[in-house]
């Protein structure tokens, strides 16, 4: 996996990114040389918070496979259809989908084109589970593959 190092300085509402290098050398030789030379050029003692330091990241950690056309929505719905549908970042979404309910209301992530896509799929996943019999009663978790065979 590639890394990237960015150089970054101050803290909290002044912290700030100063640059980004692929290589480590680089971004070690960019600090000694802002940092007055400093030996390791990325660690300050002295508690001067403008000091560089180097951050070191993977890039494209856990990128799931989104189509670009595709956005994420929370939709609640309940047994008569009666929605309330809301747009969601994609950290709201879960590796697999499942339905879950609380009293009576069927929660669910989807993604969708927009909010009536997103409704006309709720709805959808709805009749699956009126026709399947696994509607309410209760609260817990429907696995999407239950209701897909």
């Amino acid at each position: 996996m590639s890394k990237i190092y960015i150089v970054t300085a101050g803290c909290y509402s002044d912290y700030r990114i100063i640059a980004a290098f692929s290589d480590k050398e680089k971004a070690i030789r960019f600090c000694r040389y802002h940092n007055d030379n400093q030996e390791d050029g990325c660690e300050d003692d002295s508690g001067d918070y403008n000091a560089r330091r180097i951050e070191e990241y993977d890039l494209d950690t856990d990128t799931p496979d989104i189509p670009v056309d595709l956005v994420p929505f929370k939709v609640r719905m309940d047994l008569e259809g009666r929605v309330n549908c809301e747009r969601v970042s994609f950290s709201c979404l879960s590796k697999q989908p499942e339905i879950s309910f609380y009293s009576d209301i069927m929660h669910t992530n989807i993604l969708a084109r927009d909010k009536i896509h997103a409704i006309k799929i709720a709805n959808e996943r709805r009749a699956a589970l009126i026709a399947s019999d696994q509607w309410g009663g209760r609260d817990g978790i429907v696995s999407m593959r239950l209701l897909q065979g």
